[in-house]
């Protein structure tokens, strides 16, 4: 018994030493080719940026919660929403902010949305987009400009909660952020089952947008603070 042990303990030395290091040896000088090891840096810088785009996307979404609270402390009105929205371009850069009741009316909505009215100041901010012309001679022609209706591509949607997808007096959020060019969002929280039905962020998916949540216990508490007569879920049910 003890010959064959040791006879069997050899074999295992001789197998490992014949079949796998060699193995093992080969794997170790693949892993340090300049393909693999581009690939290896490729994978972390975007699993850095990944991470870096969800850091700043939060910070975003909480300006926006924090927005909904400037609109319950300004002018709060009983069984009415206060949310805050921010647009930025697709580097996250600024480019209008709006909160619930801010303005009074809009020409194509008497009761705006904090969306709407941020949607409203970008397009102002931005100026017309219409070409210049010019005649058949070559010689400039004068072109009454032509209000922007369309946000460049690639601009970016925050909003604590998410974009409505019914109203009864004027278009909704959703839709109204669809045609002004808005294929990015990116929300906080559902829109409370209280009110309407849950369907804005369904409606953006099924248009071809991509809304994507941001949520935080520090922007859920903010978003519950600046609506106070609703009863959100727990923030472990919130998370979409």
């Amino acid at each position: 018994m003890p010959q064959r042990s040791i006879f069997s303990r050899l074999f295992k030395r001789k197998f490992i030493f014949s079949t796998l290091l060699p193995e093992c040896f080969f794997i170790t000088i693949l892993m340090k080719t300049p393909a693999i090891q581009k690939l290896q840096l490729e994978r972390r810088i975007i699993s850095g940026a990944a991470r870096d785009i969800a850091s700043i996307e939060l910070k975003l979404m909480l300006e926006a919660a924090k927005l909904g609270m400037t609109a319950f402390r300004n002018n709060h009105c009983d069984g009415a929403l206060s949310v805050g929205a921010i647009i930025t371009d697709a580097q996250y850069q600024i480019i209008a902010t709006g909160y619930s009741r801010e303005w009074d009316s809009l020409p194509d909505d008497p009761r705006p949305h904090a969306e709407g009215i941020a949607i409203a100041k970008a397009l102002n901010k931005l100026g017309d987009n219409a070409p210049r012309l010019g005649d058949m001679r070559g010689s400039p022609m004068v072109v009454e400009p032509r209000k922007r209706t369309v946000l460049p591509e690639g601009c970016i949607i925050f909003t604590g909660i998410e974009c409505c997808r019914r109203r009864t007096q004027s278009t909704s959020c959703a839709e109204r952020a669809l045609r002004a060019g808005i294929s990015n969002f990116v929300v906080g929280m559902r829109e409370p089952n209280t009110l309407v039905e849950q369907c804005g962020i369904e409606y953006l998916r099924a248009a071809g947008a991509k809304p994507t949540q941001r949520i935080s216990p520090e922007i859920y508490a903010f978003v519950c603070a600046a609506n106070p007569h609703i009863t959100f879920p727990p923030f472990e049910q919130c998370i979409i």
